[in-house]
């Protein structure tokens, strides 16, 4: 079953409402991208997949093809740190090389 949240996230500094669903990690959500193409003065939607901090509204890691791997990533970084925690506990307690190697095993 799906379930559909309305979520914030941010891009170029710009708060942009998305559609994103619940992922198995509690404090993280999957959604599409946002891209700003050039000459559009407002973000649009793009067609790949992404997790997001919900707190932060800040986004993990790369993009995927499909939502069944920002899923898996999701699930596979859930016990790194608590992801329901703010932004600055977070970059304090992860090593980044640890969320970029499993992101090269899903990609």
């Amino acid at each position: 079953m799906k379930y559909t949240i309305p979520a914030k996230v941010v891009h170029d500094n710009v708060s942009v409402e998305v559609i994103a669903y619940k992922t198995d990690t509690p404090g993280l959500i999957t959604h599409h991208n946002i891209k700003r193409t050039y000459g559009e003065d407002y973000p649009q939607v793009g067609t790949r997949w992404v997790i997001t901090h919900v707190k932060s509204g800040q986004g993990i890691s790369g993009s995927f093809n499909l939502r069944k791997h920002a899923k898996e990533f999701a699930k596979r970084i859930k016990d790194i740190v608590d992801w329901t925690q703010d932004a600055e506990h977070i970059k304090a307690h992860v090593d980044t090389r640890d969320i970029q190697r499993i992101y090269r095993e899903v990609a």
